[in-house]
């Protein structure tokens, strides 16, 4: 069976802007589908277009003093166009067996986009009428996404997402004279960074009290099934005198979706170089995407990178964005450009006995919809101007799989019990009378 919603609204690096890029046309399908498919939330809301294709839907509450409540997702995907071979069905079939949903966006995020939706139209098919004003369905054009490792130590633990890690992008360009070294080519030396960037082990796992990943080692400690429980959380977590480095260190060495919880990544993914076979390139050029653990700021990244280029700058010798480091005659110059910088979010509470816990009942609700462990990850659900955020999407850990790769695809289940999620969700924040400590 093949379903209707994985269009290919993907997003690509340098689209020029609406009206000016035929890429940007599937949006037009898209928007056309959803306004067939749920009448009676675009009959009920006002629906506003923002840069032509992010959508907000804002359904007017009876109680305008409440704060409002917002629902996000984005509407694109990341590309799928190579490695085609490798899929089992098509990338954008939206191909369904007897337990799976295929396809690119089928977990990151379409399920969301759908979900929350067929979840508010079948609340107001049920003539509900909404205290709080829900403002908005927000459906942007911005892809991005983050999740949490699935070992629960034989227990059911809900994991929402209460911080996120930061982010910046750098890239940097190597521009060669014409008179420069055959053995020093502006690839050659940009390799040179890449490799000793990559190589190096300047990001390690790391853990504090007041980490929300240390929170959870306590509940895996105190509540885990004692067999399964492995030595090093009781000894580390549960002593008197916590060793945290040991714990960060244990936790990183399960898997790599653990070790980037608590340690800075950082990945090369675009390189730019050369134009003819025959014609040494004049520039070359490689972007790097950081992920910032949470005890960490730009900054502190910015002078790692620097400290890795600046002493191959001066071995050959090239300036660093114009100026000399080594005092001699430059063959030419490093240019480092930062994108996107973003520093690690302020983390929301997340003890049981703060008040935005207590008025919302998280885990009341979230034990109706789940048996076992889900996990949480952007798009986030908040009220809006509030000063504590949690990041939740209803996927059970190990049901939604190859987010971003070859063979993306989410549960049967796991999707279903979304659509009970985000009602359950709507109808809990839309009964409280207040919005105190939220």
């Amino acid at each position: 069976m093949n379903v209707q919603f994985y269009r290919y609204t993907r997003s690509f690096d340098g689209m020029m802007p609406p009206g000016y890029d035929d890429r940007w046309a599937p949006f037009d399908d898209l928007h056309a589908f959803l306004e067939a498919s749920f009448p009676t939330l675009y009959l009920t809301a006002n629906v506003t277009a923002i840069n032509t294709y992010s959508l907000v839907f804002i359904p007017n509450g009876t109680s305008p003093d409440l704060k409002h409540m917002m629902i996000a997702g984005h509407q694109d995907v990341v590309p799928a166009t190579t490695s085609l071979d490798r899929w089992t069905f098509p990338p954008f079939s939206g191909t369904v067996d007897d337990v799976w949903i295929y396809g690119r966006g089928s977990g990151d995020c379409k399920n969301t986009v759908i979900g929350s939706m067929i979840a508010v139209e079948h609340l107001l098919q049920q003539n509900w009428k909404p205290a709080r004003t829900l403002r908005g369905i927000v459906m942007i054009v911005d892809e991005g996404g983050s999740g949490v490792d699935g070992t629960q130590f034989d227990r059911t633990f809900a994991l929402p997402g209460v911080v996120e890690k930061g982010s910046v992008n750098f890239k940097a360009e190597v521009d060669g004279h014409a008179s420069i070294p055959s053995d020093y080519t502006t690839i050659g030396v940009l390799s040179e960074i890449i490799e000793t960037f990559e190589n190096s082990h300047v990001f390690q796992p790391h853990l504090e009290e007041t980490s929300p990943i240390w929170a959870y080692l306590q509940c895996v400690e105190q509540f885990g099934n004692a067999s399964q429980v492995p030595s090093w959380v009781t000894q580390d977590v549960g002593s008197t005198t916590p060793n945290f480095q040991n714990a960060a260190n244990n936790l990183a060495n399960i898997s790599l979706n653990n070790r980037y919880l608590i340690q800075t990544s950082h990945a090369s993914i675009i390189f730019e170089a050369g134009i003819k076979s025959n014609e040494l390139a004049e520039s070359a050029a490689r972007t790097f995407n950081v992920r910032i653990e949470i005890f960490s700021n730009v900054t502190a990244v910015q002078d790692v990178f620097l400290s890795f280029v600046n002493p191959i700058a001066e071995k050959y010798p090239l300036t660093v964005n114009g100026t000399s480091l080594s005092g001699q005659p430059s063959i030419g110059n490093i240019m480092v450009f930062w994108g996107n910088p973003h520093d690690p979010t302020p983390t929301s509470p997340f003890s049981t006995n703060t008040t935005a816990w207590k008025y919302a009942q998280l885990f009341e609700f979230v034990s109706h919809t789940y048996a076992q462990c889900w996990q949480g990850c952007s798009p986030f659900i908040a009220l809006l101007r509030t000063k504590n955020i949690y990041r939740w999407s209803p996927v059970r850990v190990g049901e939604r799989l190859n987010t971003h790769t070859v063979d993306e695809k989410i549960s049967i289940r796991t999707y279903l019990e979304g659509l009970k999620f985000y009602a359950e969700l709507i109808l809990r924040m839309d009964s409280l009378a207040s919005h105190e400590g939220i």
